[in-house]
C-alpha cells in the first residue's frame, strides 16, 4: 500500500497506483517496472485497471488495483489475490441523517455503547470498511452501505453480506493525523 500526501489531484492518484504496482511487481514478481510503462485506466463503472506497455504478456486483468482519496491523502494498493478495496477517511462527526442512514440498527447500538470519545472514531472505521467492501464488490456506492455490517468478534472486525466472500479484511487507526486506512479483499468467483 502506498499514501502519497498532497491535494487530491489525478497526478497523486496516478503517482500512488504507479507506485504500488512496481513495488508489487518488484516484491512479488521480481520484474523492475518504469513509470512510464504504467498505464492507469479507469473500468465502465469508474474502477481503476493498468496496463503495462512493454510487458504485454503480463494478463493485468488477474489484478485488482483500488485508490481512495482524503482531503491530504490518496492511497492505493494492487494484489493478485482477490478483488481487493482500499478507503482512506479523516477521522469525522457524520451529520445524523447520514449517520443513521448507513449503519445498521446492530452497528449504531455497538458504535453507541462506546465513550463518547471513540464513537467518532468507530463511526469512521465502520464507513470506510463498508466503502473498501463496495469498491472489491466493483459498485462503489452504487449498492447502500447499509447493505454490508460491519460486525465484531470480540477482539476482531469482520464484515457480512450476501454477495462475497471476505478473504481479508484489514485496518490501521492513525491517531497522530487522525485518519483511518482500510483493505478488504474479497476471494475470486471462479
Amino acid at each position: 500500500m502506498v499514501i502519497v500526501v498532497g491535494p487530491r489531484t489525478r497526478e497523486n492518484s496516478e503517482l500512488a497506483a504507479k507506485t504500488a504496482i512496481k513495488r508489487y511487481f518488484l516484491k512479488n514478481k521480481k520484474k523492475k517496472l518504469d513509470f512510464k510503462d504504467i498505464k492507469i485506466k479507469k473500468e465502465l463503472k469508474g474502477r481503476p485497471i493498468f496496463s503495462l506497455r512493454k510487458h504485454l504478456k503480463i494478463d493485468t486483468s488477474r489484478f485488482s488495483l483500488s485508490i481512495s482519496h482524503t482531503d491530504r491523502y490518496t492511497i492505493a494498493d494492487v494484489t493478485s489475490r482477490g478483488r481487493l478495496g482500499v478507503d482512506i477517511e479523516m477521522i469525522k462527526k457524520f451529520p445524523a441523517i447520514v449517520y443513521k442512514s448507513f449503519l445498521t440498527n446492530n452497528e449504531r447500538k455497538w458504535i453507541e455503547a462506546r465513550s463518547r470519545s471513540k464513537r467518532y472514531l468507530y463511526t469512521t472505521l465502520f464507513w470506510s470498511l463498508k466503502e473498501a467492501c463496495l469498491k472489491a464488490l466493483g459498485e462503489g456506492l452504487r449498492i447502500h452501505p447499509s447493505k454490508i455490517e460491519v460486525k465484531n468478534s470480540g477482539r476482531h472486525f469482520y464484515l457480512s453480506n450476501q454477495t462475497s466472500e471476505v478473504a481479508q479484511l484489514w485496518y490501521n487507526i492513525n491517531y497522530r493525523h487522525d485518519y483511518v486506512i482500510t483493505k478488504v479483499v474479497l476471494k475470486e468467483e471462479r
